[in-house]
């Protein structure tokens, strides 16, 4: 399917491709490094909603396209774009993908609930990250943060209690 897509410029296409389609598309370009179509495809989008602007900035991210990454930060921030919240939607389309979820998929949903302090979501996007990725020690505190701020003190004081068991360090901030 990416091959069908690789050359095409806007206003080529004769059918109608929904936004949410052409957004996995951007991001699948840009995960490849052809962050350029991946541009051309972000700019072609009807609207622009959280989730696009998201998967562009990964793109970028991955590509070390840093100052792209933050203009694109300072255009959503403009445009007043915020994610919606739908997180059980966001969790079952992840469930859903025809492939395993990358560890970033479920990385982005613990974000959204730390955003939404939910704790539900939180607790399936963190352990099915800690499944994928065990050792990575930022989405322990992120979900020790959902935690703290729904008041579950336990919860906290047992995550922490696993990180020294599994004797992880988090990494001082650096730029």
């Amino acid at each position: 399917m990416v091959k069908a897509y690789a050359n095409i410029q806007p206003g080529q296409i004769d059918f109608d491709i929904d936004d949410p389609l052409v957004t996995a598309l951007h991001y699948l370009y840009a995960e490849c490094g052809s962050v350029e179509k991946a541009y051309d495809l972000f700019h072609g989008l009807n609207k622009k909603v959280a989730v696009a602007y998201s998967a562009m900035n990964s793109g970028c991210g991955v590509n070390g396209k840093v100052a792209d990454a933050i203009k694109l930060l300072e255009m959503m921030v403009d445009t007043q774009t915020r994610r919606a919240g739908r997180l059980q939607e966001a969790c079952e389309l992840i469930k859903s993908m025809p492939m395993q979820p990358h560890s970033r998929a479920w990385g982005t949903l613990l974000l959204a609930c730390s955003v939404h302090n939910n704790v539900e979501f939180g607790e399936i996007a963190a352990q099915r990250r800690f499944d994928l990725e065990p050792n990575a020690t930022a989405y322990y505190s992120l979900l020790a943060n959902i935690h703290s701020s729904a008041g579950r003190w336990d919860d906290v004081r047992r995550l922490r209690k696993l990180w020294k068991e599994k004797k992880l360090s988090k990494l001082s901030g650096c730029s």
